[in-house]
């Protein structure tokens, strides 16, 4: 995809990070209804205000996984919920190869049932990501 059509009509199965992040928003609204929670409850559970919540569930700003994993908890769901819609289709990655990986590592992450080790994982990626230049990865696949 080129710089200018992002963004523009994907073609089917093809999506871009913005409907990424509408899909998993729409997910997120669709659960925090079924249990009857308000925008303002939720971000009050999770330390957000309700206009943060309101922006994650429009698309309008993506969820880190982290934000994912909280907003999961205290929706009483797992975090491959918000996925689900996403593992069905194979998406082009920003760049290259296929989401599937990313996804995976999310539903991955997400079953880690001590606290302790999840907070160590994500330390160890977060720094690993720092230390990666930005374009060093942009030739390569998304592969696992």
């Amino acid at each position: 995809m080129q710089d200018g059509e992002r963004g523009g009509g994907a073609e089917i199965g093809e999506f871009d990070a913005r409907a990424i992040d509408r899909s998993i928003g729409e997910r997120l609204r669709q659960r925090r209804a079924e249990l009857g929670l308000t925008q303002e409850q939720l971000g009050a559970a999770v330390g957000l205000s309700y206009q943060q919540i309101q922006k994650y569930e429009r698309g309008a700003n993506g969820l880190t996984v982290r934000k994912l994993v909280d907003l999961a908890r205290a929706l009483d769901t797992a975090p491959g919920h918000f996925l689900d819609q996403l593992a069905a289709a194979p998406a082009k990655a920003v760049h290259g190869g296929t989401l599937r990986p990313d996804i995976d590592l999310a539903r991955s992450y997400g079953r880690l049932a001590d606290g302790e080790l999840r907070s160590s994982l994500a330390g160890l990626v977060r720094l690993l990501a720092e230390r990666t230049p930005p374009d060093s990865g942009s030739d390569q696949k998304n592969d696992p």
